[in-house]
């Protein structure tokens, strides 16, 4: 019936895996626990301890090989029909987490698409003020209701926590071409949408348990919006990115040939940007800002152009 497919990478998932075995316990038809540990440094053996002596599966791999292709990895290896993946630094946050997934396999509206359970944060924010943009963020952007997802049904997709078909899975899988983090849940999206596979959303949610804090959270936001403009720059499907906001806005500048000014915005400010994502009080609409920003220094740099001007000259 369904094997749930868990990428681990320095994060202990031991109280994740003991619900997930109490779930499946209370259950009529067979369900897995694949997980596979992409050459962590640490945990380990919690891990390893989680899924010992059980009918579940834990594998760890010398050579870390990165976020598309280990969720490609494991649905390879996966037995069953449905393949529901889940990030690694999360909780279920009904005991029917599992039930809900599969009362939606068993119902022919949801057999041949993709179904997504969602987000969802706590309503109090961190302790450690390091982790509040993070958490804004994830309460603001992330964490929405399914009749608000499916209004947009792909864009609204997230690798997160969903739910498809193996057979389906297998046409389409993660590009392992996008190193690092960021958009390959966008690109699947994408390869979701030209390939008329149906995704809908269901309010069955993850808890995102693993905040992470600032200085990380914004390298991983610099890396995915490099990613994206590869994406964007190399992809014959350029209608498909229409969906993403900032490069709706970012073709809108080019047009009026504003990149090296948005770039150059972005370098003077740049400091005083983050400045405010360390606070106590983080502006998400700076960090759109930002991110269009560094969008249009990417543009820039990758066309060799030399129209940036030097902050220190102005």
């Amino acid at each position: 019936m369904l094997s749930v497919l868990i990428p681990i990478y320095n994060q202990n998932c031991s109280n994740l895996i003991y619900a997930l075995q109490h779930q499946i316990d209370q259950l009529d038809v067979p369900v897995e626990i694949v997980a596979i540990d992409d050459a962590s440094i640490v945990y380990k053996e919690e891990n390893r301890k989680a899924l010992n002596n059980t009918n579940h599966r834990y594998i760890e791999l010398p050579n870390n090989i990165g976020r598309a292709a280990i969720r490609n990895k494991l649905a390879t290896i996966a037995k069953y029909d449905y393949l529901l993946f889940m990030d690694c630094d999360t909780y279920p946050a009904s005991d029917y987490y599992l039930h809900n997934y599969i009362q939606c396999l068993q119902s022919n509206s949801y057999q041949n698409g993709v179904i997504c359970g969602g987000y969802k944060y706590s309503l109090q924010p961190p302790v450690d003020t390091q982790q509040l943009f993070r958490w804004k963020y994830g309460r603001n952007r992330e964490q929405n209701l399914a009749v608000e997802r499916n209004k947009f049904p792909y864009k609204s997709f997230s690798s997160f926590n969903f739910c498809m078909p193996s057979k389906v899975f297998a046409s389409i899988q993660f590009d392992e071409t996008i190193k690092g983090y960021g958009h390959e849940d966008t690109w699947f999206g994408i390869a979701l949408k030209e390939n008329k596979v149906p995704v809908i959303h269901i309010d069955n949610e993850l808890f995102q348990v693993s905040i992470d804090k600032t200085d990380i959270y914004l390298e991983k936001s610099r890396n995915a919006v490099k990613n994206l403009y590869t994406l964007y720059t190399t992809s014959d499907k350029m209608s498909m990115f229409e969906q993403i906001k900032l490069i709706r806005v970012f073709e809108k500048i080019k047009k009026m040939r504003l990149c090296a000014m948005g770039a150059f915005l972005y370098d003077v400010s740049k400091e005083n940007l983050e400045k405010n994502f360390h606070s106590h009080h983080p502006l998400l609409v700076l960090f759109d800002f930002y991110r269009l920003g560094l969008l249009c220094k990417e543009s820039l740099l990758a066309n060799n152009n030399s129209l940036l001007p030097n902050k220190d000259e102005v």
